[in-house]
């Protein structure tokens, strides 16, 4: 099958449907650190390559069974001023409507936040649901899955839409089958909440394990800390919210040990079975290291690495490692790591359109 990946970021979408044997034929992408690491990673020779979506001329993509596209999620996110339709990020979901309507591919699968399901009332939803409807040959069927039931230890809900041909029926794609393995063997070491660190130019330490250890957020008013209270990551974000409210933070030590519940300069030790945090493009997360002798905590806070936030997104390890080869700085990586696809979700969703077709005998 032929997909044309819109919006491709770095590569998660098209890491899922090479997995199931799917052929990217074009991809899209403005962000120039992601189209780098996209080309320095994936054989991308004979793909044509688009740098604007709004440019792009229908009648001139190649042809392609597949439209993937986590169209820009900023205009609803709560995380940013949600002005939807009315931010250009927003618009953009028109292009993917103009495409569909001019090369009407097979399939189609979008991504985006949960807030697109409440935006503006759930008036953006129904408007989104209601273009798709009026191009006539496609059933339509929408989910919100959360990340952490698909092998990956993050607290990542996110709204998925997909479109098949109205022959095929109904219900052919949701609800899905979860709690599967990450297909990258790499990222499955993890188990009990336990999840391998390994060095990196951030992480001077030659082996550290991540424990239960837990994050902080501001309150909305950015005054004191609350414990997050889930035993995972909460979501990775592609970056802070312009007051800092609800975003994680750094773990701080304390100036005395032995007075671990007293906040001290405003800051205090994670407890040992306080939860996972989660990674952020603008990272404010640290880890209780594991590193004594005896097994004991020695209670050193660093910063999660992007091999790690990469890792909670189902990537393969080598995609970092090409990163750090061509010179993509860390900023650039924890970016990219947070306004990515989470693969295993992907994954499990391409594995049923490709069913889908072959039941059908195409």
């Amino acid at each position: 099958m032929k997909v044309f990946d819109l919006f491709s970021g770095c590569g998660g979408f098209r890491l899922a449907c090479e997995k199931v044997g799917f052929n990217i034929v074009a991809f899209c992408e403005i962000d120039k650190h992601a189209v780098k690491l996209y080309k320095n990673f994936f054989t991308t020779k004979d793909e044509v390559y688009y740098n604007n979506a709004t440019k792009i001329i229908t009648g001139e993509l190649p042809e392609f069974d597949l439209l993937t596209a986590g169209f820009p999620c900023q205009a609803f996110s709560i995380a940013g001023k949600r002005q939807g339709f009315n931010d250009t990020r927003g618009t953009l979901f028109f292009d993917i409507i103009r495409i569909l309507k001019d090369r009407k591919p097979r399939y189609f699968l979008l991504e985006n936040v949960k807030g697109l399901f409440s935006h503006d009332n759930g008036n953006t939803f129904k408007i989104i649901i209601e273009s798709l409807a009026k191009l006539g040959n496609y059933t339509i069927e929408w989910s919100m899955l959360n990340t952490k039931y698909f092998g990956l230890p993050q607290n990542r809900e996110r709204v998925f839409i997909v479109g098949y041909p109205r022959k095929f029926g109904v219900g052919k794609i949701f609800p899905l089958k979860t709690g599967n393995a990450n297909p990258f063997p790499t990222c499955n070491e993890r188990g009990q909440g336990i999840s391998t660190a390994v060095s990196t130019k951030m992480d001077r330490t030659e082996s550290t394990y991540i424990v239960e250890a837990g994050t902080l957020r501001t309150y909305r008013d950015s005054k004191g800390f609350m414990a997050i209270k889930d035993k995972i990551s909460p979501c990775i974000s592609a970056r802070a919210r312009e007051d800092g409210a609800g975003q994680t933070i750094i773990a701080m030590p304390v100036l005395t040990p032995e007075k671990l519940k007293k906040r001290q300069n405003g800051r205090r030790f994670k407890e040992n079975n306080e939860p996972m945090f989660t990674i952020t493009a603008q990272d404010r997360h640290g880890i209780m290291a594991n590193i004594g002798e005896n097994g004991e905590y020695d209670c050193k806070i660093r910063r999660l690495t992007p091999l790690e936030c990469f890792r909670l997104q189902g990537f393969p390890d080598e995609i970092v490692q090409t990163a750090y080869g061509i010179g993509i700085p860390d900023t650039q990586l924890y970016k990219m790591a947070g306004n990515s696809v989470s693969v295993p979700v992907v994954y499990e969703i391409v594995k049923k359109i490709k069913n889908l077709n072959k039941e059908n005998n195409l």
